[in-house]
């Protein structure tokens, strides 16, 4: 079974991943565990051990943070 988390911050050498659909269990791992290229906000795919970046519910998380963004600063 497969999980989706987000990266919500580094902490040293740990990264901080939260549910990607409810932001409430929280999963801390070692930064070296996440592909070299992860950052803040990017969506992991977690699938057993392995830990991969989802490409495509990353940027969807992007867009969508910004479509509120300019909601919020633009009245759109």
């Amino acid at each position: 079974m497969s999980t989706n988390y987000t990266i919500d911050r580094f902490e040293g050498g740990t990264a901080v991943l939260l549910d990607f659909d409810t932001g409430e269990t929280q999963l801390c791992v070692p930064r070296d565990q996440l592909p070299p290229e992860a950052a803040e906000g990017d969506v992991i795919l977690q699938d057993g051990s392995a830990l991969t970046i989802d490409p495509i519910k990353t940027q969807e998380a992007r867009d969508a943070a910004q479509a509120l963004l300019d909601k919020l600063t633009h009245g759109r």
